[in-house]
C-alpha cells in the first residue's frame, strides 16, 4: 500500500492545479500574476508531495498578498506636492486635459508603444490593476515620451494590445514639450529625449498615484517585485480617505 501511495503521489502533475490557482488570485486580487507564476514553480518543484501540498502552496501565497494588501492599506501615506493643468490629446483623437481627471483618484506612468526596455513591463502591471479595480472609479493614464511617433492611431493600437478599458485607461500624446515638462517638473520624474548619446528616449519607470484633490500621493517602481501590492493598498485607502 505504501508503495502505491507513494507512485500515485509522484505521477501528480501540478498543472491540476492550474483551475484553482487563477480562480484564487481572482477572488483575492483581481488576476492572476507574478505571485501566481511563482507559486506554480514552487508547485511543480514539490510535486512529488502531492495535490495536498500543492494547492497549500497555492492557498498561502495569494492568502498572504492579499493580507498585506489589506494591512498596508492601513498605513498613512503622505504627499508629494500638486499636478499642474496640462493639455494633450487621447488614442481616440479627442482632447484630453487634467479638468478630465478632477475629482478621481488615478495613476499614471510615462511609456512609449515602440520601447525595447521596461515599458512593456511597466504596461502590463498597469493592465494588471484594472480587474481589481474595476468596480472603483480609479482611471489610468499613460504619457508617452515619444509623441512624435505615439499618434493616436498608434496608442490606440498598443492600448488595445493591453485590453485598456475603454473610458478608463487614456493613452496621452501632444507637443513634446508639454508632455517633458510635466514629468520633470509636475511629476518630479527624470525625462530625457533622444540625442547622439542615448538612440531612446530616457524616462522613469514608476508608477504615481494621485489623489482626488490632484496631489500625489506615492511612487512605485514598476520592475519592482512588490510595486502592485503596495500601489493597490495605498489606492484602497485613498478610496476610504477620499470617498466619492
Amino acid at each position: 500500500m505504501g508503495k502505491r501511495q507513494n507512485s500515485e503521489r509522484k505521477s501528480f502533475s501540478p498543472i491540476f492545479l492550474f483551475p484553482y490557482v487563477f480562480a484564487l488570485q481572482a477572488s483575492l486580487s483581481g488576476k492572476h500574476t507574478l505571485d501566481a507564476r511563482i507559486v506554480l514553480y514552487g508547485v511543480a518543484q514539490r510535486a512529488g508531495e502531492g495535490f495536498e501540498a500543492g494547492f497549500n502552496d497555492v492557498m498561502r501565497v495569494a492568502t498572504l498578498r492579499h493580507v498585506e494588501v489589506q494591512r498596508l492599506a492601513s498605513r498613512q501615506i503622505q504627499g508629494y506636492g500638486s499636478i499642474p493643468p496640462f493639455q494633450l490629446i487621447n488614442q481616440d483623437g479627442q482632447a484630453f486635459d487634467s479638468s478630465n481627471l478632477a475629482g478621481k483618484i488615478w495613476i499614471a506612468d510615462f511609456i512609449y508603444s515602440t520601447c525595447p526596455g521596461p515599458c512593456p513591463m511597466i504596461s502590463s502591471r498597469m493592465s494588471e490593476m484594472q480587474k481589481p479595480l474595476e468596480k472603483t472609479d480609479v482611471h489610468f493614464v499613460s504619457f508617452t515620451v515619444d509623441p512624435e511617433k505615439d499618434t493616436p492611431a498608434q496608442l490606440r493600437e498598443y492600448a488595445g494590445r493591453l485590453r485598456a478599458q475603454p473610458g478608463r485607461w487614456d493613452f496621452l500624446t501632444g507637443p513634446k514639450s508639454e508632455i517633458y515638462k510635466l514629468s520633470q517638473e509636475g511629476f518630479k520624474l527624470a525625462a530625457v529625449d533622444r540625442s547622439s548619446s542615448n538612440p531612446e528616449p530616457l524616462h522613469s519607470t514608476r508608477m504615481i498615484l494621485v489623489d482626488r484633490r490632484g496631489q500625489i500621493r506615492g511612487y512605485y517602481d514598476a520592475t519592482t517585485a512588490d510595486a502592485i501590492t503596495k500601489l493597490l493598498a495605498d489606492t484602497n485607502h485613498l478610496l476610504k480617505e477620499q470617498p466619492r
